[in-house]
């Protein structure tokens, strides 16, 4: 076993490659990097608790600010608008955006 990970020949003809040969592959230092989640099991599974408490604080925040969230959606859906299409009106009668005329 190398690195705890792998299963390698015992015989000690080429033993001494055997680990170079595999730390230059990119596929083998990945490989790696997995078998640490093995190792940091309790962050893992801390922020596993934290974000399913955070996601039933979430809804549990838009239950109750629903109708609040829909009015404020709602009038921004209708107010930027318009009050871009009444500044567009203005600003055409006074020679463009840029003041400008042409």
């Amino acid at each position: 076993v190398f690195a705890g990970k792998l299963c390698v020949p015992t015989d000690r003809v080429n033993t001494e490659d055997i680990p170079k040969a595999l730390w230059d592959k990119p596929v083998m230092q990945v490989v790696m990097e997995f078998a640490q989640v093995e190792l940091a099991w309790q962050p893992l599974a801390s922020s596993v608790v934290i974000a399913v408490m955070l996601g039933f604080c979430y809804l549990f925040c838009l239950e109750h600010a629903m109708l609040y969230l829909l009015k404020a959606s709602i009038a921004v859906v209708v107010v930027l608008p318009a009050s871009l299409g009444c500044y567009s009106i203005l600003a055409s009668l006074d020679g463009g955006w840029d003041g400008l005329l042409g």
